[in-house]
């Protein structure tokens, strides 16, 4: 099959393109990227590189005032698989502090959420790992830290989105789990996005309609997460 190839582009405001870059010649083709615009006006990407072996690992790139960057991976998980498992990255910052969020598979069964400082040589720390983690996360700043989303797992049946809150070191603060949903690709990939006060998780509920049975209804649902405010 032909290789799927990441590229990068600029675009000012009259929609003339510069800068048009190949980044990364062979990738998989599912997995999402991740695009970052940091507060000096450089970029970062991250994306799931795709090896001649099959190795399919998340990679980032830096644009400067020279260009993009290739800088490598993210951290070699060393994930072999011959089909693209729809899991992208996520990126955000606080500070000076980048982090990104992952999905790999540290045995041939259970799939993990993982979480890292880019640019500093460090175990990753783990968020969650199962046979029925599905991942799919989403990463933003947030407050004086970071929050976290994605589909993982219990007892049941169902996927459990699931948001966690994350301080400045990375350290969890609390995990809560926003709602149960079908397992299977029909849930999509939820979407988290935040300012300094207020955060928005989006995802999708596919529902059978009560009036036409074996049909498929989706529903968008949004959950609101406000920064605690303190009085003086």
């Amino acid at each position: 099959a032909a290789s799927m190839s990441l590229r990068g582009t600029v675009m000012d405001r009259a929609g003339t393109l510069s800068e048009d870059v190949e980044l990364d010649g062979n990738t998989c083709s599912c997995c999402w990227t991740a695009l970052l615009r940091q507060p000096d006006g450089r970029h970062l990407a991250a994306w799931r590189d795709r090896s001649d072996q099959e190795i399919r690992d998340i990679a980032y790139a830096e644009h400067e005032a020279d260009g993009w960057q290739v800088r490598g991976l993210v951290n070699a998980d060393n994930w072999k698989i011959s089909a693209c498992p729809v899991n992208g990255p996520g990126l955000a910052q606080q500070g000076s502090k980048v982090i990104v969020a992952w999905s790999t598979m540290p045995t041939t069964t259970e799939l993990a959420v993982k979480l890292k400082q880019l640019g500093i040589e460090q175990a990753p720390i783990r968020i969650e790992q199962g046979p029925k983690v599905l991942g799919r996360v989403g990463v933003a700043a947030f407050g004086d830290g970071f929050l976290l989303s994605w589909l993982g797992a219990d007892d049941s049946d169902d996927s459990v989105l699931r948001l966690a809150k994350l301080d400045h070191d990375l350290h969890e603060q609390f995990r809560v789990d926003v709602a149960h949903l079908p397992a299977g690709r029909g849930i999509g990939v939820p979407h988290l996005t935040a300012l300094p006060d207020v955060a928005v998780l989006v995802w999708t509920e596919p529902r059978p309609p009560s009036s036409t049975p074996g049909a498929v209804e989706t529903r968008i649902a949004a959950s609101l997460i406000h920064r605690p405010t303190t009085g003086d």
